[in-house]
């Protein structure tokens, strides 16, 4: 199959025009353009080896389901409907979306550095950096692989967590920064369902990493 170029292209968001609904279109469009940003964050040290998960990846997603959902099923679907189905292929990912600063405050956390003590696979490893560097080992080849095996333990300590209601609602407390009704449909709050369904998502897949 061919996958759209944009989302717009996709025949569940153009099932959402077919609906002609000014505030389901607007929310859904208006989210895309907040939660991108958040999107291209992923990959920054923790997930550079994995599959895409930035905005590429939301937009296969929806090119996906407009394939598998029955035309007749996609024609009964609601706004509200479609606009969860939308979101969830852009918000379920969220949380791997880690900042630089994020990056290195949790560097610095005591959190992290238990993570580290309690993990062998990392902590003999730098343990035995950290003697070979004592002993006159060249320092740049010494912090090149000990940049490496943190970002690897990086991945290991976030990818277990980026599903949790936790932290999806400590990326989304960000979101509302900009948007307070974004997760609000005629003023009735949808995000505690969306939430779930994300989490649901990817418990679903944890035994991949593609997702």
């Amino acid at each position: 199959m061919r996958l759209p170029e944009t989302y717009k292209e996709t025949l569940i968001y153009k099932q959402l025009e077919v609906l002609d609904d000014a505030e389901s279109l607007s929310k859904v469009n208006q989210m895309i353009k907040i939660v991108t940003p958040y999107l291209d964050l992923i990959g920054r040290d923790a997930f550079d080896n994995f599959t895409i998960h930035h905005a590429r990846h939301s937009i296969n997603l929806m090119g996906y389901a407009s394939e598998i959902i029955p035309k007749e099923t996609m024609e009964r679907l609601s706004c509200v409907e479609i606009m969860i189905l939308i979101y969830a292929f852009y918000i379920h990912d969220i949380g791997m979306a880690v900042s630089y600063r994020d990056c290195d405050a949790i560097y610095k956390s005591e959190d992290f550095r238990v993570f580290i003590e309690t993990h062998s696979e990392f902590s003999d490893k730098i343990n035995d950096l950290d003697k070979r560097y004592q002993d006159g080992v060249i320092q740049p080849e010494v912090d090149l692989y000990k940049k490496f095996l943190y970002q690897t333990a990086l991945t290991g300590y976030i990818r277990p967590q980026h599903a949790d209601i936790k932290r999806y609602k400590e990326v989304v407390n960000q979101i509302l920064e900009t948007d307070p009704t974004l997760f609000h449909y005629k003023g009735t709050s949808f995000l505690d369902e969306l939430l779930l369904i994300c989490n649901i998502i990817i418990s679903a897949n944890k035994n991949y990493v593609t997702f």
